[in-house]
């Protein structure tokens, strides 16, 4: 199955239920759906297609998410980068992968202006959430979303390559690791099964929709019609406590070095994590004594170790 599947079939399910929370912005499936369903044409209009590469380099927020849905629509496939990217490295990547277009917010635009002086060959579409001088001539995302009717190709198949997720490039040049829809269906099929993901479920995601353990949370969300709260960072842990308290988390995604951090606070208060059912660990090993000590704090919380 495609991943934008996903999303119409949770649309005819929960049109008016919240698929996004982004700060005061609450977004439907039925938002969700339409507003892919606009920039998606856009991109079409634009000379996107099939197997076109698109550069999403943008942080944590609605706009993101609808990107992501409006490339796979559109049949092109999405190149996450890091927004925190510096343009010699997002150089690269666009040399490597010869993006149609790049989706970036306005924090990005310096860095995406830079990127293409270095690469001055690269004739990318550009799409601003909001407009900023370094990028004058990128179309304006919230106008793009107003564009119509969409058709999706009727030629799209389950095996099309759905995304390339590029590698820190610790040790060297990054490596694009190239994923289909096929294989991504499949994984996330795997993670739900396990985590007992439902409709109920309200996962909060600090992690990067850049990175695959962070899309992975839009993707698995939107697959069984929950709720997903983004927050930019989690540089603030009290007030990201807060919004999982507000917000009645049932699931929460964290890496090691977040895991240590929130051991580390004090005087932490289990009431925050009252309605918290689960919370998993990727990215890196979890030390044993990280998870003893969090059994402790949270004994009635499932902790998955997924690395």
């Amino acid at each position: 199955m495609r991943i934008e599947s996903h999303l119409r079939v949770s649309c005819l399910r929960h049109a008016g239920k919240t698929a996004i929370v982004d700060g005061a912005r609450r977004v439907s499936y039925a938002e969700l759906c339409n507003a892919s369903d606009g920039l998606a044409a856009w991109f079409i209009e634009n000379g996107v297609g099939r197997g076109d590469r698109v550069v999403v380099f943008a942080g944590n927020g609605w706009q993101t998410a609808v990107a992501f849905y409006a490339v796979w629509k559109a049949g092109a496939v999405a190149c996450p980068v890091n927004p925190s990217t510096r343009a010699k490295r997002l150089a690269f990547i666009i040399a490597d992968c010869s993006p149609a277009a790049i989706v970036a917010d306005a924090r990005g635009a310096p860095t995406v202006a830079d990127a293409l002086a270095i690469n001055p060959e690269a004739r990318p579409a550009t799409v601003l959430t909001r407009p900023h001088p370094a990028l004058p001539g990128a179309a304006d995302f919230e106008q793009c979303l107003e564009t119509g009717p969409f058709s999706a190709d009727p030629a799209l198949c389950d095996d099309d390559l759905a995304a390339i997720i590029y590698t820190s490039g610790s040790t060297g040049d990054p490596k694009g690791v190239m994923m289909g829809h096929d294989n991504i269906d499949a994984a996330t099929a795997s993670i739900v099964s396990y985590l007992g993901n439902v409709e109920g479920d309200v996962i909060l995601n600090v992690l990067p929709l850049s990175f695959g353990y962070g899309l992975t949370q839009l993707l698995t969300s939107v697959r069984v019609g929950a709720t997903l709260v983004l927050e930019k960072s989690f540089a603030y842990p009290a007030a990201v406590l807060e919004r999982l308290h507000e917000e009645r988390v049932t699931g929460f995604p964290m890496v090691p070095s977040m895991i240590a951090l929130l051991l580390r606070m004090d005087e932490l208060d289990p009431a925050l994590f009252a309605g918290l059912r689960y919370i998993t660990s990727a990215a890196a090993p979890l030390p044993v004594a990280h998870i003893r000590r969090l059994r402790a704090l949270l004994p009635g919380v499932q902790l998955y170790s997924m690395y």
